[in-house]
């Protein structure tokens, strides 16, 4: 029969930490001699104590964390270039937890020196989700609160070598946890840690499945008492490998992007599939998470990221992700402005400030497209330029429009491009124009009087653009509003029209900023009744005693 080895935690802890005692032990273990040759001393038990007792009772405020660290340390065990699934089992019950899986398994140095001892410096977590000897020694928690009752069992195989190690505690001070190391059999290698300690099994299962749920598939698959967890099959993950260093090492690893069905617009920055951080994104958007590799490193909180050359590096990985997931969409209106209000965000969300393939974007998001535009631009000027806006333009909303008009032209360069000026007029001149000249626009005439009643632009440009409903529009871009009117309208240019003049006076009504003065913003019957009633008032006036002038 194989000996078992007991000692105090602490004294593992401190056999371990140097380097001739833990050779020693490893030699006496494996060639199943008596511990007690060793002549374990604890120098440094006190510091020990207190580290201890900070990793295991104050590291995770959330009680059932711990649980969700040993199934990241199972994840962790993945073999590099592993092909294949690679699958964890978890078993919830009222009084036990199992998280199980088919990785590298520890070896007894690998246990001695990884497992059990506080921040210790070999995993660095560049390759891994959790880290052995910080998340795995919360579990003591539960040990020290259920002295004698509660056991965390590891049975871990490396194909070379077996053993089955216990934790617990006989009170509730980190001075008497107890580790018992065996030998076992060999077998195939893997990892199984059992927790036998009363849990509110319900309560448990819905927290770790919300935790996990996002852990992307390529990197394993979790199965919750039987039942997929992190199930992609209807919402893909898209991934970009990044050159990352770490330690001396180039590690080659991927940022994962996957966007969901719903709108409810919030964004998650995940370590892995480990939610770190939560944004809200902007009405209108998509629903997003980012999962970053092992190499971006986080706070000891674990509730930011290290902004170091990594993070960078991944965060603009992230948008060629994006590239190959806007590649695979139906580019509908909805689908294209939702996007085109989320990106920006995403950008916000990872604190980048440029996006490396933002050329590629907008070729798969917005080809043709040569204007960039805010929503209020844009409802000034569809009535105004019609089909050809509608063609060359899209909308953002103002978060969004910094990024966007650095790839696109604005809505002065689309003044420039095709609104040409046939003369710029005080408005003063413009009204006295229209009243002694009756070949000057005649069906402006009435606009004039307006003008003149109610003193609201400074100057009106009469223009040659491309036609569309409204022969008019505002620009807000300068120190003081100014009036755009569309000479090649149908209804601005030829002789004098009654229909002509009241489609002007339409247009004219249908400016937000006249609608504010008359108070007839989005009441249409109100604002209809005042088209009439000008129409009317001014039908009586001098328009109709400049028809009875003309010669027969």
């Amino acid at each position: 029969m194989k000996r078992a080895y007991e000692l105090p935690l602490t004294d593992w802890i401190s056999l371990a930490l140097n380097q001739d005692t833990l050779e020693s032990a490893l030699g006496v273990i494996k060639e199943g001699r008596p511990l007690d040759e060793l002549k374990v001393k604890v120098d440094n038990r006190r510091y020990i104590e207190k580290i201890l007792k900070e990793e295991a009772l104050n590291q995770f405020s959330d009680y059932s964390r711990p649980m969700l660290e040993i199934i990241l340390n199972s994840i962790d065990a993945k073999p590099n270039g592993f092909q294949g699934n690679y699958v964890v089992e978890v078993n919830v019950k009222r009084k036990k937890f199992t998280s199980a899986d088919r990785g590298r398994g520890m070896s007894l140095d690998e246990i001695l020196r990884l497992l059990i001892i506080p921040f210790n410096t070999e995993k660095k977590g560049i390759e891994e989700i959790g880290r052995f000897g910080v998340g795995f020694l919360s579990t003591f928690n539960y040990c020290l609160h259920n002295p004698n009752d509660v056991h965390i069992l590891v049975d871990t195989r490396t194909g070379k070598e077996g053993y089955l190690v216990d934790f617990y505690s006989t009170s509730d001070s980190v001075g008497d946890l107890k580790m018992r190391v065996k030998p076992i059999s060999k077998g195939p290698s893997g990892t199984k840690v059992m927790i036998n300690s009363k849990l509110q099994k319900k309560k448990m299962i819905v927290y770790l499945r919300e935790q996990l749920k996002d852990i992307p598939a390529y990197i394993t698959k979790i199965f919750i008492n039987n039942k997929l967890t992190n199930d992609d099959s209807k919402e893909r993950w898209y991934t970009s490998t990044v050159e990352l260093e770490a330690l001396g090492k180039t590690l080659s690893q991927q940022v994962g992007f996957k966007a969901c069905k719903d709108t409810r617009s919030k964004i998650l920055l995940t370590s892995q599939g480990i939610p770190v951080k939560r944004f809200d994104g902007y009405y209108d958007s998509t629903n997003a998470t980012v999962s970053f590799p092992p190499a971006v490193r986080l706070v000891e909180g674990r509730d930011e990221f290290k902004i170091d050359d990594n993070y960078m590096k991944c965060a603009k990985a992230a948008f060629k992700a994006l590239e190959l997931y806007l590649h695979d969409q139906e580019k509908d209106d909805e689908f294209v402005q939702r996007m085109i209000n989320f990106i920006p965000s995403l950008m916000s969300a990872c604190s980048i400030s440029d996006i490396p393939n933002l050329k590629e974007i907008c070729e798969i998001l917005l080809p043709r497209k040569k204007y960039a535009l805010t929503y209020d631009d844009m409802e000034n000027l569809s009535p105004f330029l019609g089909d050809y806006i509608k063609e060359n333009a899209f909308k953002s909303m103002h978060h969004a429009y910094s990024l966007w008009s650095t790839a696109y032209k604005n809505k002065r360069d689309l003044f420039n491009d095709v609104v040409h000026t046939v003369c710029n007029l005080p408005v003063k001149d413009f009204i006295e124009k229209s009243r002694n000249d009756a070949s000057f626009y005649p069906n402006l005439r009435m606009l004039a009087d307006l003008l003149e009643t109610v003193v609201v632009f400074p100057s009106v440009s009469l223009v040659e653009a491309p036609v569309g409903e409204a022969c008019m529009c505002i620009d807000h871009n300068i120190p003081y509003d100014n009036i755009y009117i569309n000479v090649k309208h149908p209804d601005v240019s030829g002789d004098f029209s009654p229909s002509k003049v009241y489609s002007v006076i339409s247009d004219y009504i249908a400016l937000p900023k006249i609608q504010r003065i008359y108070d007839i913003r989005d009441k249409p019957e109100k604002a209809e009744s005042k088209i009439r009633d000008l129409t009317q008032y001014f039908n009586k006036g001098r328009i109709i005693k400049d028809e009875q002038k003309k010669p027969d």
